[in-house]
């Protein structure tokens, strides 16, 4: 990873991340371990360096993977300030759904930066229900912050990297309905 940083930075500090999975049985202790596994095989390093200007910035190549040729990309008002840029490869039941959990994240959440969320539907197997990726912190003030929150505390988009980063596995079927009412696997829920 080193080799795709700039040659004349001077790197700060490295990272250590890994995804958080959402275990589709988490009373199972097996299946906790076998997340937990899957968790530190799918881990990855974050660097953060300072350019020769004093610019401090992260390189994290796992958090934006090329876009597929079939992503879609839509901006969500919200009743509130904040509002949200999607993109991904859902459609039709499961991208309602999703506009549906931010529209419930909104009404928890205010600012005046859009959050620049990728959700995926991809193959996971059979422990995991969905996962997501710890944004790039930023330094502010001697405070390392989460992108999203660093945007609204400095009131404008710092970063060019995605804010939130979201996989939900293929292998399951899913509840798409917005009421909640089901036994099965809730979409909106696991948002």
């Amino acid at each position: 990873m080193k080799e795709a940083l700039p040659k004349d930075r001077k790197i700060i500090h490295v990272f250590k991340e890994k995804p958080i999975l959402i275990p589709a049985f988490p009373d199972d202790p097996e299946c906790l371990r076998l997340v937990a596994l899957l968790e530190e095989e799918m881990s990855y390093y974050v660097y953060m360096y300072q350019l020769p200007d004093g610019t401090l910035t992260i390189y994290d190549e796992n958090f934006n993977p090329s876009l597929a040729n079939n992503e879609v990309k839509t901006s969500l008002n919200t009743i509130s300030n904040l509002q949200f840029s999607l993109s991904g490869n859902t459609t039709g039941q499961a991208q309602t759904a999703t506009l549906h959990a931010l529209n419930l994240w909104s009404e928890q959440l205010f600012g005046n930066v859009p959050v620049d969320i990728n959700v995926r539907l991809i193959s996971m197997g059979t422990y995991v229900l969905g996962s997501s990726y710890r944004t790039p912190s930023h330094l502010i003030d001697g405070v390392f912050y989460p992108s999203p929150l660093a945007n609204q505390k400095l009131g404008y988009n710092f970063s060019t990297q995605r804010d939130i980063r979201i996989e939900m596995n293929s292998d399951f079927t899913w509840y798409f309905g917005l009421d909640g009412n089901t036994s099965g696997y809730d979409w909106v829920t696991i948002m």
